[in-house]
């Protein structure tokens, strides 16, 4: 499998917990044989830290630049994935990522990914993977955070005061969901 990270964050060397988060995961991906890439800032003050050889680091300074080698990126290495770093506030690498792939399979498996951190609670699992649909179509268009931030909430609690705890599992999940099957 050829994944492409990128982010506007150094990587080389990597800065604060996130990056250093995503090189390790990237770094076991790229021991197990995948093909790894990073399209990033450019170097700056950082500690070291030791990565797979295999890994390519593209750093890049100017912003404008960094999308240009993205966009290179994408089209030479034909990445499987490609995973944008949250510090992306501008959208300009995400938006460079969508651009190059399809938008149903990335609504597809954003959904799916916050489904699942909804197990094993099958109720609440269901709700948010449809739900996650409309907010993911929703932000691929129109991406703000403070709408889908609100009809989360208020979504929440219409399922609090219009369905019983039994059915709803008290929105626990993980560990917590499985003490109250005890």
């Amino acid at each position: 499998m050829r994944i492409l990270l990128t982010a506007n964050a150094s990587y080389a060397p990597p800065r604060g917990g996130a990056t250093r988060s995503n090189l390790i995961w990237l770094d076991h991906l790229a021991g197990a044989g995948h093909e790894c890439r990073i399209v990033c800032g450019a170097a700056g003050e950082g500690a070291e830290l030791r990565f797979h050889e295999s890994i390519a680091v593209f750093a890049v300074e100017d912003p404008a630049r960094r999308i240009q080698a993205l966009r290179q990126q994408i089209a030479e290495f034909r990445p499987d994935w490609v995973l944008v770093s949250s510090e992306d506030l501008g959208h300009a690498l995400l938006r460079e990522a969508q651009h190059a792939t399809s938008d149903r399979a990335g609504v597809f498996v954003a959904s799916s990914l916050f489904a699942s951190l909804h197990l094993p609670n099958p109720f609440l699992t269901a709700v948010t993977f449809v739900a996650a649909l409309a907010w993911c179509g929703i932000y691929s268009r129109h991406p703000n955070v403070l709408p889908l931030a609100l009809s989360h909430a208020l979504g929440t609690l219409a399922i609090l005061y219009a369905f019983d705890e039994a059915i709803t599992g008290r929105l626990r999940v993980g560990y917590s969901y499985l003490q109250l099957l005890r």
